[in-house]
């Protein structure tokens, strides 16, 4: 009758623990159940000693607090029964220990403590385990100890868990596949060494790209975040990567449909319509901006493989967030390669680069800024005077017209947004300004944006950059010298002395191109002049 009631009291536990209704954890952590299931881990019924793991852990996984009860209390006390009880042979304890140490594992402020009692070691010899089960739990419980930190996974490594790992990848388990190579990852992203550890036991590198081909979804979403860790931590390694893909991998699990979005704002609706899974999508473009970001020979390799059409449709098909990285990929390939920057700007991609300086989302906004700010840094009239133009976007009477550089005033200026974000967008204009000849694409920078929170003194900054510009531009197009008198803008540029005061020595420059008469003619001290003299005959 005991040991009935021990059984049916942590069936029970681990019943309520497991339930969907959340205050069953609650309820159980008032009641102290931990301290009532810790004794049951040496109980010498097996089924009885399982059901308490599993109820532990899942009360742990659910709540920090009883994690640490579990792991502190009584200097450890359930914490060593649980090491104690991992001395089993039975698989079905050996599976629910493991679940049970991943629980704990994952916060990370108990991570230390619970690997300092050998679990490593326990969790390493389950890897090669034959029951497919308590390695996957196993391999996950690891996954949890990497995730907390370096340090821990380095422990990891040393306790030889990259032979089994890559080992259970090559499993015909699709479950174990996932979890062996998501362990993986873990390690990887910590650092260059942990990285070559890794790609450098039994030809890790080669079985991790084989399953780039997998048709499982799932497994293609970890081995691509896996291999952007390795490319983001070791040049070689990446380098290694782009040379092992090929382009129609890429374009698998980057491209989308052939159907686009009509560049409408992004509150509008957009045609969702990929074929591509949206995290392997993401991870893809992980992989190829952490391959990118390592210099111009990495940029060239990435440009090989896959198509600038390919990305800037990716951008175009999305919105929001979920842009970021393909602007980042963009943008690497714009920074390293003027060629790319070109190719950029005459498939359209500026088009899309416009649409994102109005995404709601600051880091998105500013990854857009960036690109820009690369396509524009090359004194190339062909982009960026592309970059200055109005730009029609939309579809029947559905155009909108959008000015990259006045927007980019507009968000330099902002005191409101992010200092990143205000920092990307002055580079990006300050880019433009220096390299774009279209003296027209400046004039509307002269008139100050009407919103709240507009930072003054930024703009006359920003002006002294325009205005000196438009100086320089006088001396490089002699045509420009009688556009800034037809159109006005020499008495407009003129007049801004009175109210910024620290433009007046950028201002006496134009008159290398024009007369004092002139000058003075715009000037309001002449219109007062002339006033008084007025006033003096007619006395």
């Amino acid at each position: 009758e005991y040991q009935r009631s021990r059984i049916i009291f942590v069936q029970t536990v681990a019943a309520l623990a497991g339930g969907k209704d959340n205050r069953n954890v609650e309820l159980l952590k008032r009641l102290d159940a931990i301290r009532l299931l810790g004794p049951l881990l040496t109980d010498p019924v097996i089924s009885i000693k399982q059901y308490a793991a599993l109820a532990i852990g899942t009360l742990a996984g659910a709540d920090e607090e009883i994690a640490s009860q579990v792991v502190n209390d009584d200097n450890g006390h359930i914490l060593n029964l649980i090491l104690k009880s991992l001395e089993t042979s039975n698989r079905f304890y050996k599976k629910t220990a493991c679940r049970l140490l991943g629980k704990l594992s994952k916060w990370k402020s108990l991570a230390a403590k619970v690997v300092s009692g050998g679990v490593i070691t326990f969790l390493v010899s389950c890897l090669e385990d034959c029951d497919g089960e308590v390695k996957q739990f196993s391999a996950n419980a690891l996954q949890k100890i990497c995730m907390n930190g370096e340090d821990l996974a380095r422990e990891v490594i040393n306790a030889g868990a990259i032979e089994p790992l890559s080992l259970c990848l090559q499993e015909p388990d699709i479950k174990l596949k996932r979890q062996a190579v998501l362990t993986m990852s873990n390690i990887a992203k910590h650092s260059e060494a942990h990285t070559r550890k890794l790609c450098d036991e039994k030809d890790t590198l080669g079985v991790i790209l084989h399953y780039l081909q997998t048709k499982d979804t799932m497994l293609r979403r970890q081995v691509l975040l896996c291999l952007s860790y390795i490319a983001q931590n070791s040049s070689d390694k990446a380098a290694q990567i782009i040379n092992s893909l090929n382009n129609q991998i890429l374009e698998e699990n980057i491209g989308g449909s052939d159907k686009i979005n009509t560049y409408n704002l992004p509150s509008n609706d957009m045609i969702q319509t990929k074929s591509a899974d949206p995290i392997c999508q993401q991870n893809a473009l992980s992989l190829l901006y952490n391959i990118a970001k390592h210099g111009a020979g990495h940029t060239s390799q990435v440009s090989a493989k896959i198509k600038c059409e390919t990305l800037i449709k990716f951008l175009e098909q999305n919105h929001g967030s979920s842009r970021n990285a393909g602007l980042q990929v963009l943008s690497t390939l714009a920074q390293f390669s003027k060629e790319q920057a070109e190719q950029i700007k005459r498939l359209g991609g500026h088009k899309v680069l416009a649409l994102c300086l109005y995404e709601s989302k600051p880091e998105t906004i500013s990854y857009g800024c960036n690109a820009i700010s690369y396509m524009a840094s090359y004194p190339n009239p062909d982009i960026t005077n592309g970059l200055v133009e109005d730009l029609p976007i939309g579809v029947n009477d559905n155009v909108k017209y959008y000015n990259i550089p006045y927007r980019l005033l507009e968000l330099c200026l902002n005191k409101n947004l992010p200092q990143y974000l205000t920092n990307n967008a002055k580079e990006a204009l300050e880019n433009i300004i220096q390299n774009n000849t279209n003296l027209n694409a400046l004039i509307p920078l002269l008139d100050r944006p009407n919103y709240g929170g507009v930072d003054d003194n930024q703009y006359e900054k920003i002006l002294s950059l325009i205005v000196r510009r438009i100086h320089g531009l006088l001396g490089e197009y002699k045509s420009y010298k009688r556009t800034l008198i037809e159109n006005k803008t020499l008495k407009k540029l003129i007049k801004l002395k009175s109210t910024y005061k620290t433009l007046e020595d950028d201002l006496k420059a134009f008159s290398d191109y024009y007369s004092q008469e002139i000058m003075n003619y715009y000037s309001d001290e002449y219109e007062q002049k002339i006033k008084e003299q007025v006033i003096a005959s007619l006395s």
